[in-house]
């Protein structure tokens, strides 16, 4: 009976190991596919961004500045190789991610910046530096002096976030790493990665959904001199989304990783245990919050260690709370 109680234990151990390794797989591979995003323009990279800029119908505002005699001409490029930040054209849609940033003149036709660890979110200063001289004045004229031209704040808030995303990345790998071994210790340490990469992926996104959210403005802004709007159109990639997701597979691998988690202690039989990690509180499924309420483990045999008579080896694996003759005084 005892073994069969042993195999049935250590199958849900191994279940919960298991969910916790996928769902941090899941995690890992998201990030890893948000960090290749916009660093080239083949197929998987080129189609996950972080953030999007639509310049493909900004002409009617520089129209609007300039007198209908003189239409615009060499606002836009359609040569996909042309230099970008060279004053050769501007492209139809931007798309930023963690290490460059690319520009397209169809939806798949462009060229990526140089890669940089850690790429600042800069759009205004992005778009201007492709335009001709004569159009970037006017676009200075005409965009509102809001969030979309602070780069310095963009830049500053996405490059902080990126190297966070970065860390979080790394403990999430480590998770996975470490809950390979059946070890107590290394389960430990999957449950302390996970909450410690799930905090960091969580306030990376949190700090880039905030510097998308405040470039969107420029998306209801007018042009002053006709009150129309600019057609700058700024929308999260999908990248962010991808986050967002791996932050709530990260999230939900803490738990299964805490439940196997457990540690054996050895106790003297009259013990009081004042205060519990929160990893063991999690396998004591019957106490209640109630003070110093009396209760009683089941001997664990398979403890590793050498017990006497008045010594408990008790493993909060086994979530059976039988009564002993003298059970112990737990203090919760």
């Amino acid at each position: 009976m005892r073994s069969r109680t042993r195999r049935q234990m250590r199958l849900r151990g191994e279940l919960c190991v298991g969910l916790a390794s996928i769902l941090s797989f899941a995690s890992m591979i998201l990030l890893i596919f948000v960090h290749v995003g916009q660093i080239n323009t083949s197929t998987v990279p080129r189609k996950i961004s972080m953030v999007k800029i639509n310049m493909s119908d900004y002409t009617a505002a520089v129209q609007a500045t300039i007198s209908n005699a003189n239409p615009v001409f060499g606002l836009y490029t359609n040569n996909a190789s042309a230099p970008l930040q060279a004053q050769a054209g501007l492209r139809q849609l931007y798309e930023f991610g963690f290490y460059s940033y690319c520009a397209y003149v169809d939806g798949k036709s462009g060229i990526c910046g140089n890669q940089t660890v850690g790429h600042r979110y800069t759009p205004y200063d992005v778009v201007t530096a492709d335009m001709a001289q004569n159009y970037s004045i006017i676009t200075q004229a005409i965009v509102p002096e809001n969030t979309f031209r602070d780069s310095k704040y963009l830049g500053d808030i996405t490059q902080g976030g990126y190297w966070l995303i970065l860390l979080a990345t790394i403990c999430t790998a480590l998770a996975l790493i470490t809950g390979i071994a059946k070890n107590h210790l290394t389960f430990f340490l999957s449950a302390i990665f996970s909450i410690i990469g799930t905090i960091l992926l969580l306030i990376g996104a949190i700090l880039w959904t905030v510097a998308v959210k405040k470039s969107e403005v420029i998306n209801t802004a007018v042009n002053p001199l006709n009150q129309q709007p600019l057609e700058i159109i700024v929308s999260q990639g999908n990248g962010l989304v991808i986050t967002w997701i791996a932050f709530a597979c990260l999230c939900a691998s803490v738990f299964p990783y805490f439940i196997r988690c457990e540690l054996p202690i050895i106790l003297k039989a009259d013990a009081t245990l004042n205060t519990l990690p929160f990893f063991q509180l999690l396998h004591m499924a019957w106490v209640e919050g109630r003070k110093r309420q009396r209760i009683g483990f089941q001997i664990d045999s398979t403890c590793d260690v050498n017990t006497d008579d008045t010594t408990l080896c008790i493993s909060f694996y086994d979530t059976r709370l039988l009564f002993l003759e003298r059970p112990l005084s737990v203090g919760v």
